[in-house]
């Protein structure tokens, strides 16, 4: 397909073809280059539809197979990667750094605690707030802080409530908001102080995502019901008065992929569903418009997702990876959400498919996704993704 694309170009703006020169030139009358422009486009436009629009690479594996761990983009450029499920439900304390400038792996600083599916939050003073999760056996309310001038974790504040799989994002004012993870309840971490306090009450109870939006407000998207059919239920969190209120999402949606767009909407891609008595992975997706205060329907998907991983990419696209569409059993899809044309299209496939992978943006514009589950086990490899050239 590109030598195609080379070869037109160069019949189109007068590369040469046989000793008479451009044959196309000769013609009477002359074929010039303006009358080719419209039909070498759309060439150029179906090549780039029928090519995948990512391109992915292989990468270094992880010292430990891992999956439900956080990953961190440091302020040095590296990702701290901590915690997370090994096998089954043996929680790890193992941590590890991914330097890009290289392209490898390095085990990290143990946890004081082996944590499954915490919260990890980049704080302002540059150490990193890792939160709750489950040893295996029980959620925990323990925290502890990161620092990457001293590569070294201490204990924190304990939360008010035991937490597993849990959300947490940064407010405006520096102070952190974690919601979910088995309770509706949220508390506030002030790190002046280092201490948590108690925050409102909503209705997302677990799986939560928590996207800060720009207008200060807090989307929290999860687990709100026991997928009976009735439809979900958002939380929308407001910092100005401290207070957190239902938004209905007009279907049932859980465990989807959240991601906050460039238009400062929100998409919420896949989940799962119960449609006619039957629990079933969903293509469709929503877009919160938060001057609306609205969900609207947004266009669907090509395969079905649910605790897939959304990421953005560096041209604002999104990238909605791997997940599950039959149960447990993980699969290797990746789509890319453009918000300017409201579509999907498709990504090059993973090298594993994974199940609650992570996935960083890289200051270098890659994406790196690590570890997962692909149904059966926890896996140790990664993919380094990019948008291609064609910026699709």
């Amino acid at each position: 397909m590109q030598q195609l694309q080379y070869v037109s170009a160069g019949f189109a703006f007068g590369g040469l073809y046989g000793p008479a020169g451009n044959v196309l030139l000769n013609q009477v009358p002359p074929v010039t280059p303006d009358l080719l422009q419209a039909p070498l486009a759309a060439i150029n436009a179906a090549v780039t539809q029928a090519a995948p629009s990512t391109s992915s690479t292989s990468s270094p594996p992880m010292t430990v197979a891992r999956f439900c761990a956080t990953a961190t983009l440091l302020p040095n450029g590296k990702v701290l990667i901590a915690g997370g499920f090994d096998s089954g439900t043996t929680a790890v304390n193992g941590t590890e750094l991914y330097d890009p400038a290289s392209d490898s792996f390095i085990a990290g600083p143990p946890m004081s605690h082996a944590r499954g599916g915490p919260t990890a939050t980049l704080l302002p003073n540059g150490k990193v707030l890792i939160a709750g999760g489950n040893d295996g056996s029980d959620p925990l309310s323990s925290t502890e802080l990161y620092d990457v001038a001293t590569n070294t974790f201490a204990p924190g504040p304990s939360m008010i409530a035991a937490r597993f799989g849990a959300g947490a994002t940064l407010l405006p004012n520096g102070n952190v908001l974690i919601a979910g993870g088995g309770t509706v309840n949220s508390e506030i971490y002030d790190p002046s102080a280092n201490s948590f306090s108690a925050g409102p009450s909503g209705s997302v109870s677990a799986a939560s995502t928590l996207i800060l939006m720009p207008n200060g407000k807090v989307l929290i998207v999860g687990d709100s019901g026991d997928l009976s059919g009735t439809p979900s239920i958002a939380d929308l969190y407001d910092p100005a008065n401290n207070s957190i209120s239902e938004r209905p999402l007009n279907t049932d949606r859980y465990f989807p992929a959240v991601a906050l767009l460039p238009n400062g909407k929100v998409l919420l891609a896949g989940g799962l569903a119960n449609v006619n008595m039957q629990i079933v992975t969903l293509t469709s997706t929503q877009i919160y418009d938060p001057s609306q205060d609205t969900f609207a329907d947004g266009p669907s998907m090509g395969t079905g997702h649910w605790f897939a991983t959304a990421a953005p990419t560096a041209n604002g696209k999104i990238l909605i990876i791997g997940g599950s569409n039959n149960g447990t059993n993980g699969i290797d899809n990746v789509e890319v959400y453009d918000s300017v044309t409201d579509s999907f299209t498709a990504g090059t496939p993973m090298s594993d498919p994974r199940l609650l992978a992570t996935a960083t943006l890289l200051p270098n514009g890659r994406v790196l996704i690590a570890g997962g589950v692909n149904g059966t086990n926890s896996v140790a490899s990664t993919d380094s993704t990019c948008l291609d050239t064609a910026g699709t």
